[in-house]
């Protein structure tokens, strides 16, 4: 409930497919879980994903001190190779969040830059990253509340975010949970990576209750 969550990104393993998980422990924080005078519920967001290079790159909402307001979207990570070995130890590794081009921020309790150049108080990534193979660029849904409008921004490095395109309008709704999807023979089975055909999800949600609506995008990259 508000004024009393303390919400963090954490890492869970399976060695048998899935069926069952251990959970190892937190990475990913915000200043917000530390405060006693909590506005609101400090809610990291969907936290997407990408590999860049030899890391592992994640995304979501950074609070300020005492959970009042986003103050960005933020990313953190961790190299790929030190995660991996940790997990098959049962421990975990230790995630940075970048801040003003250099990744020193404690993933717990450091602060992250944002890194939306645009960014206002409503956005946020209850969304979906993906990397676009025949565009060499990362890309990223990111929602607004107060806006009504879902974003798609590109990047080719993660961290530099432009070319901000609307990819849905609704008057009175939002439109979290946007997904990536590929169906062709460049898209990764996890869609993490899409070609040059994919498809881009998305819920509009109501604010005066409404039934839900879940409609999508076809994108199509050509020569």
């Amino acid at each position: 409930m508000f004024n009393s969550d303390y919400v963090y990104l954490g890492i869970a393993r399976s060695f048998d497919g899935g069926t069952n998980w251990k959970y190892l422990g937190d990475v990913i924080g915000t200043l917000g879980n530390l405060s006693t005078n909590q506005v609101y519920a400090p809610n990291l967001a969907g936290m997407p994903i990408l590999k860049v290079g030899d890391y592992i790159l994640v995304y979501f909402d950074e609070w300020d001190s005492q959970a009042h307001f986003r103050t960005g979207i933020s990313v953190g990570r961790a190299k790929l190779t030190d995660l991996i070995a940790a997990i098959k130890q049962d421990k975990i590794c230790a995630f940075k969040k970048y801040n003003n081009g250099s990744w020193d921020e404690d993933g717990l309790i450091g602060i992250g830059s944002n890194v939306i150049p645009d960014f206002k108080w409503d956005y946020d990534v209850h969304s979906d990253a993906a990397y676009c193979k025949p565009l060499n660029k990362y890309l990223l849904t990111v929602q607004t509340y107060d806006n009504n409008r879902l974003y798609l921004y590109q990047s080719s490095d993660g961290i530099n975010w432009g070319e901000q395109i609307t990819l849905d309008y609704q008057s009175g709704a939002y439109q979290p949970y946007s997904c990536f999807a590929g169906f062709d023979s460049e898209t990764s089975d996890d869609c993490n990576t899409v070609g040059s055909e994919f498809y881009i999800y998305m819920d509009r949600k109501f604010f005066n209750n409404d039934p839900e609506q879940i409609y999508y995008r076809k994108v199509t990259i050509t020569p």
